[in-house]
């Protein structure tokens, strides 16, 4: 009879310390921030075109990332147009930025399709996931989303 009595007295401080110790408060990380800083065609093959992006990461944290990977998708006019993934080791400094490269792949029927619907303007949008690499405080990935307005006029003979 004894024997529960000890077990609960021995874990009842074991509960507490799990309890507050997860509760205390400590560093907590804000997500970077992640906007697209330029694309360019890479290659153009028979049936795919492969494209260059440029990723900024900013850091508002007090402690620099490091950027493991990314994948991403981009929209052009509501519509997918190239998908692709990276495996890199990038520094992001405390309160910096860095940029992140990432090659993105598009089948020649997306390119087609954009260049026929393309207006004045593009409208595009880039959704993906950073991979971090850290330990307990850091989170494994972290999604983004970024948006814009190209101006067709404005490339001139660069589109």
């Amino acid at each position: 009879m004894a024997a529960p009595f000890f077990r609960k007295i021995l874990l009842w401080p074991l509960f507490l310390l799990l309890l507050f110790g997860c509760a205390t408060p400590g560093t907590r990380l804000e997500p970077p921030s992640v906007s697209l800083v330029n694309i360019a065609i890479k290659e153009a093959r028979l049936l795919e075109t492969v494209f260059e992006v440029e990723l900024r990461v900013l850091n508002p944290n007090e402690t620099a990332l490091t950027v493991t990977g990314a994948d991403c998708t981009l929209r052009i006019n509501d519509r997918d147009f190239a998908r692709g993934v990276a495996g890199v080791s990038t520094e992001v400094p405390a309160y910096g930025s860095a940029v992140v490269p990432v090659t993105l792949y598009s089948s020649i029927i997306g390119l087609v399709r954009s260049a026929l619907n393309a207006r004045e303007t593009l409208a595009y949008e880039l959704e993906g996931k950073l991979r971090l690499a850290g330990g307990f405080l850091v989170p494994g990935t972290v999604p983004f989303s970024s948006e814009g307005r190209l101006d067709l006029d404005d490339l001139g003979e660069e589109f």
